[in-house]
């Protein structure tokens, strides 16, 4: 949401499957925000979820923030802005 700070470049995340159990590291490689609508073709790509396109992209992220947004008693807009993560796995 607002005023949060952005993940550092640098920064370790551990991933973690549906049952919780570590299943890699990933280190932050670039972070940047952009509009909703502005995402690119090659960030949906890198994200590789379904079929690593953007209308799959914003389809399953458009709800999943439509929720999120409801949650904080705010609107989905797709001119909002939203924190691109890029990461490398370094330890599986």
């Amino acid at each position: 949401m607002e005023n949060s700070p952005l993940p550092p470049v640098g920064g370790l995340n551990i991933i973690l499957d549906a049952n919780d159990n570590a299943i890699c590291i990933t280190e932050t490689t670039k972070v940047y925000v952009c509009r909703f609508n502005e995402v690119s073709e090659e960030y949906a790509f890198l994200e590789a979820e379904g079929d690593r396109s953007l209308e799959y992209w914003k389809n399953v992220h458009k709800t999943f923030f439509t929720d999120v947004m409801h949650e904080n008693d705010k609107s989905f807009d797709d001119e909002m802005f939203v924190v691109c993560k890029e990461f490398i796995v370094i330890h599986k």
